[in-house]
């Protein structure tokens, strides 16, 4: 009898609460309130989660409704604890947006950026209501914001999204009219008419077939007379071959444009194992594993593809040659392969450092909409003697720097603070630019202390190094 009182309650708020927002009438409002009161005391009573975290949402929208927004907030943030913990995904997401939506009407519109990036990673793509009310709150805020290009994408796919339901709905109309008109068994009588002329063409194919085969007898014997020409043009296909492949193992860690200047022979480079001095760069998105612990894989996969993409293109640009990806940081040399001062690669790393920042800057705005969240990432720089080459087995070979001096950038990137550049005195000594002097650093595995500069926009204090 209790349960039955339960739903009795909670299905008349709900329904005084939609008559509420279709009548636009304000006195329902609190009419909704007792009703729904009364399900959430019966449902907590009968411990009855689902419905508990259900009657907290509708008393959410109804203190939202009434400019009670801490009220809605308590609600709306109970009804999330309850769905998390019986897994009810759907649920979660439909809280995250009435969250987005509260935060807007208080002009958090961070915070709501936020909520709505995960209430769409919750959403499935076949979602497309949800993913269109989502679109449209995101065009809302970002109207109410001023930015004008963010709100014209989310109007865009707003529309797109618009299109899908209405295509859906035009097949289903479509697929009823056929029935209704009887076009499905004029559809039959046409496979039978077509299946009738497939079978006559397979007969006069069978002919062509006989016919086609004493041909072939005849172009077997001038096929013979041309195999010494075809063993000539067989050779020059194995050379393009071999260019190809040389093409495919320079592209894994060459820019394109240096790729061009080696095969039309305007530059070489020296492949074999070689002492050379070399500057080299290491970055690392910060605490990385902790930010995408809860994530499902292929959005950590997503993230780490978009970080991957816009660094190499920045790295391509400053004329830096990508020694290897290690998990979520990346090994950058500068000089190796070609032959570069000492003052111009230094140049060349600092403003690839600095592009790299940069470029992560942006790439965050995407990210906050998608998966609400940002990343940090820091730069270590050193230059010094290192060992250049192709190392590794007749099976398996990479070109790559070793040495103590790739341990130092790797330690240096270490001590560096999010979002700075940290570089040692080496490097300092070849740039034109202004710089800060950070003090004296005990590095690990490194015998004598280091000291270390950076730029005056990033001056902090270097973080003390993992043990």
């Amino acid at each position: 009898m209790r349960n039955f009182c339960q739903n009795i309650s909670h299905s008349y708020g709900q329904l005084l609460l939609a008559e509420s927002k279709r009548l636009k009438d304000p006195s329902l409002l609190e009419k909704a309130r007792s009703p729904l009161e009364s399900s959430l005391q019966l449902a907590t009573s009968l411990n009855r989660e689902f419905l508990t975290a259900a009657s907290h949402v509708a008393l959410g929208s109804l203190e939202s409704l009434t400019n009670h927004p801490k009220k809605a907030r308590i609600h709306l943030n109970l009804a999330l604890k309850l769905f998390e913990r019986l897994e009810r995904k759907i649920w979660q997401g439909e809280v995250y947006t009435r969250l987005a939506e509260l935060d807007i009407s208080q002009a958090d519109y961070k915070k709501a950026h936020q909520f709505l990036g995960k209430a769409r990673s919750i959403f499935p793509e076949a979602y497309l209501r949800d993913h269109m009310r989502l679109d449209r709150i995101s065009y809302n805020a970002y109207k109410q914001q001023k930015r004008y290009d963010r709100a014209l994408m989310f109007f865009e796919k707003l529309k797109e999204n618009e299109a899908k339901v209405q295509k859906s709905k035009d097949e289903k109309n479509f697929a009823k009219m056929k029935v209704e008109f009887g076009l499905e068994a004029e559809e039959e009588r046409n496979k039978r008419l077509e299946a009738e002329v497939n079978l006559q063409a397979a007969q006069i194919k069978n002919i062509k077939v006989i016919r086609t085969l004493a041909v072939g007898i005849c172009i077997l014997v001038l096929l013979l007379l041309f195999f010494a020409i075809s063993m000539i043009a067989k050779g020059r296909k194995l050379q393009k071959l071999q260019k190809q492949m040389q093409m495919g193992i320079l592209n894994r860690f060459l820019p394109p444009s240096l790729i061009t200047d080696i095969l039309h022979g305007d530059c070489e480079i020296n492949m074999n194992p070689h002492q050379d001095t070399i500057t080299v760069l290491f970055a690392d998105i910060v605490g990385f594993t902790k930010l995408t612990s809860e994530m499902k894989s292929h959005q950590t996969i997503d993230i780490l593809d978009r970080f991957m993409n816009c660094m190499t293109e920045e790295i391509y640009t400053n004329h830096g040659l990508i020694d290897k990806f290690i998990g979520d940081a990346v090994m950058v040399i500068f000089s190796a392969p070609q032959n570069v001062d000492t003052r111009q690669q230094a140049e060349h790393a600092i403003a690839c450092g600095q592009a790299m920042v940069a470029r992560l800057i942006a790439l965050n705005d995407e990210l906050l909409e998608l998966y609400g969240l940002e990343l940090e990432m820091r730069v270590g720089i050193h230059q010094g003697e290192a060992l250049v080459g192709v190392f590794g087995t007749e099976k398996r070979s990479d070109y790559t720097a070793l040495g103590h001096s790739v341990n130092v950038a790797s330690r240096v990137e270490g001590r560096a603070k999010p979002g700075q550049i940290l570089f040692t005195e080496t490097v300092s000594h070849h740039l034109d630019l202004p710089v800060v002097n950070c003090g004296e650093f005990q590095l690990r595995g490194i015998a004598d202390p280091m000291t270390l500069y950076t730029l005056p926009d990033e001056e902090q204090v270097p973080e003390q190094e993992a043990s």
